[in-house]
């Protein structure tokens, strides 16, 4: 039984094409998330005889892997159409943060000491 739906969704996984993030989103939810198909074979593993547990834990393995390997490749795929500008990443941040950039505040406070330290001072 539990062979029978692994072979099943390694066949679903095999025949899935994830082209954008939305779709990449949908397949984690439904293969990959804590409440999803995998995790829940996982939980069916605890039940099964000890002489069957090696050869089905490979197999179930080799699923997680597929799927996970898919997702990656789906997240690298949506990383380079954003790049070649054709779809737009709403998952990522924002703004960017530039390192070793000035303060507005402390701009301003830097041309206030450079005007007051030229002014001479009499005695």
């Amino acid at each position: 039984m539990l062979r029978e739906e692994i072979a099943r969704l390694k066949k679903e996984i095999s025949e899935i094409k994830l082209e954008t993030s939305v779709a990449a989103e949908q397949f984690r939810q439904q293969y990959l998330s804590k409440k999803g198909l995998i995790p829940s074979l996982f939980d069916k593993f605890r039940e099964v005889a000890a002489e069957q547990r090696k050869e089905i834990g490979k197999s179930l393995n080799e699923l997680k892997q597929e799927a996970e390997a898919l997702f990656k490749d789906a997240g690298n795929l949506v990383t380079e159409k954003k790049e070649g500008g054709k779809e737009t990443d709403y998952t990522a941040p924002g703004w960017t943060f530039q390192m070793c950039s000035r303060h507005p505040l402390s701009l301003v406070s830097n041309q206030i000491h450079d005007i007051f330290s030229r002014i001479p001072i009499k005695n």
